[in-house]
Formats: C-alpha cells, structure tokens, sequence
C-alpha cells in the first residue's frame, strides 16, 4: 500500500473507534483530502462513504453528508463499473439524502422534486421496488407542511411492495409514528408505536427518537406514568449521541412540563453546545422551539426570575447580572427570536406558514402539564 493509502487508512481506523460527532468528521475530512491531493478515485470513495455514514449518524452537519454523496454518485456516473462501488450501497445511502435534503430551507421544493425523480429512476433502473421513494416523498410533504399531499404520498408508500431496499420494520413503524403525529392523529400514533416502546422491535436509531416524540401525545392522553417512563428509557440511549440533539429538546420540555425545573436546565446546558454548532437548520428550529417554550415556562412557575446557566456568554448572548444570572425571559426571548428567524426560512421555501405557526401557540402546551417527579428534586 502507498503512503497516502496507509496515512487515509489510518484515519479511517482512528474514525471508525469514535462516536458521531465533530472529531470523527473532522479526521474524515483529512482523509477525504488526502485523497483527493492524491487523485485516488477508490480511496476518495471509501472515505467519503465513510464521512456519510458519520454526518448521517452525527446528525449535525447535513450539507457535509449532501456534498460527499454528490461526488460519490458523480463518479458512480462517469465510472459505474468500477470494483469498489457497490450500486445497492448507493441507492441505500441516498434514502438518507431523500430523508435531510428538506433540512436545508434553501433548497427548493423543485430541487427537492428533482432529487425525488432521480432517486425514482435510479431505482428503477437496477430493478427496486419504490416503496423507500414513496415513503420518502410522503415525509418531505409533511416536512414542508403539505399535509394533503403527505396523505396522498401515504397511500402509495404502504401499497407499494417492499424488497431489500426497504427499511427495517422498527424504522418503517417510527416513520408511521412520525406521520401520525405530524397529522394530528396523536391516538394512532400510540398504538402504533407500542412495539416499539415495548423494545419488541428495535434497530440502531429505534426507538431512541420514539420515546422522545411521544411524551407530550402520552401526557395529552392523561397516561403521565407511562411519559414518565419513556423519558426515563429514552433519554439515556441519545444522551451522548449527537445524532439525537433535536430528540434530546424534547426530552427538555417534558421535564418542565412535569415539574422537573432543575433536570430540565441540565438537558439544556448539555446538549446546547450541540444545537448552536449544528448545521442542520431543522434540528436548530426544533431545539429553540422547545428551548423557547421551556424557559417560558420556567419564569411563570419558578420563584426566581434568574437563573446560572454554565453556558458561556460568548455561546449564549444574553445579559447576566453581578451573580452570572440570566433573565429567564430574556433567555426566552433569545430563542424565540432565532427560532422566528429560521422558520420565516423554512415558510418562504414551503409557501406555506407551517414553521411559524409551530411558534405561535406554544402556551397550549401548558394544558398537558402535570407534577411527576423524575426523581428526588433539587430545591430550584
């Protein structure tokens, strides 16, 4: 093996002993461009391959993810022959393009279409079923608030037939949790997910969001036990993934919905660092949406209006006192506004108002409130 080929090998080793996140991308990052200074086609490829598989499980940097995969069907296209592209592996991968391309509110709805219609040919050419595309295109509808089509979209994604390429049967009922909740049917989405909260069916990233997405449905239904004890199994398996920040913001929100003030700064001050430095423009709205409504709450339930957040000024700017402490509603405030600013974002590309009305109500979140401890509290 060359020089460069050991260096790159020895990056993707180091990569590969690393959890997703900043430092796994980063050393793949170098080996993609030792790669390309050395016009190394294969190993441009298996490092890219790899850097996707990171963004994707990172979660956070999502225009890294679209960009290495570009290339890598780019050179599919001008050498499809060659030993070390795998075509299935391809088309497998681009199901988690088809899954962020919505995440970036300046790609438009006819990029997003023409994404769709690529991915549709591709499949058909080597003989797939188009039940992951339909799927896909139904998940996009809802991600730009187009609910009617995303009912339409539904239709043909479960009467499609299913092959290899389909998703695993945790995934395939997450992402019918997820469109039940996104509309509005919170009761189907429960039953539906019962396999998946009782761990009768799993893969490596179900159901760590399952139990994040049905805490509030739980507590509308009146069963806050049963909350209680999916943020008490959910939380610890994305605690430390950073693939699960926008999970995570739930998980923040249920405990200041149940009285848990002092466990719900903590969420925030853990997993903030994450949400200011992701790129990922959904993730972010979806954490300030929830960091919005958290504090909110907090300053009309607790007795003091100021809190010490270790989150550094520089990270956080919002005006401390003498004593380091920040205004609730100013913190407040802050997210509400970043969180206004991304969806006004997200709306002009949709067409729609969909992200900003996510804004508008956040308060009738307040009627599923209710007092369950975590555990033994710390007087806040």
């Amino acid at each position: 093996m060359s020089d460069h080929r050991d260096r790159i090998q020895d990056l993707l080793d180091q990569a590969a002993d690393l959890e997703p996140g900043p430092a796994k991308v980063a050393l793949l990052e170098e080996a993609v461009a030792l790669a390309d200074a050395s016009h190394d086609d294969e190993m441009g490829f298996r490092s890219r391959d790899a850097l996707v598989d990171a963004t994707s499980w990172g979660g956070l940097f999502p225009e890294k993810m679209l960009t290495a995969f570009s290339w890598m069907l780019a050179l599919f296209d001008e050498k499809p022959d060659a030993r070390y592209i795998q075509p299935w592996n391809l088309l497998w991968i681009y199901k988690w393009i088809g899954g962020r391309i919505t995440d970036f509110p300046e790609v438009s709805r006819e990029q997003v279409e023409g994404l769709f219609a690529d991915m549709d040919r591709r499949y058909r050419e080597h003989g797939f079923n188009l039940r992951p595309v339909w799927k896909l295109r139904c998940q996009a509808a809802l991600d730009m608030e187009s609910v009617e089509d995303a009912r339409r979209l539904r239709q043909q994604w479960v009467s499609a037939p299913q092959d290899y390429m389909n998703d695993c049967r945790a995934c395939e009922l997450n992402s019918h949790v997820s469109y039940f909740l996104d509309t509005g049917e919170w009761d189907e989405a429960l039953r539906v997910a019962e396999p998946l909260l009782n761990r009768k069916e799993s893969c490596r990233s179900v159901p760590h969001s399952t139990y994040g997405n049905v805490l509030i449905p739980l507590l509308r239904q009146g069963d806050a036990q049963r909350a209680m004890d999916c943020h008490r199994r959910g939380y610890p398996m994305i605690q430390r993934n950073s693939s699960f920040v926008a999970t995570a913001s739930k998980h923040m929100t249920f405990c200041a919905l149940t009285d848990n003030r002092a466990r719900a700064l903590r969420l925030f001050e853990r997993h903030l660092p994450l949400a200011l430095t992701s790129t990922n423009q959904d993730v972010k709205f979806t954490f300030y949406r929830n960091a919005a409504y958290t504090f909110d709450r907090l300053a009309r339930v607790r007795k003091k209006s100021a809190v010490k957040l270790r989150v550094a000024e520089d990270a956080l700017p919002v005006p401390r006192n003498d004593q380091g402490e920040a205004e609730l509603e100013a913190v407040r405030d802050f997210f509400l506004a970043e969180a206004r600013r991304i969806a006004k974002r997200f709306d002009a590309r949709n067409g729609n108002t969909g992200y900003s009305a996510k804004l508008d109500h956040l308060r009738e979140w307040d009627e599923y409130a209710v007092e369950i401890p975590y555990a033994t509290k710390a007087d806040d």
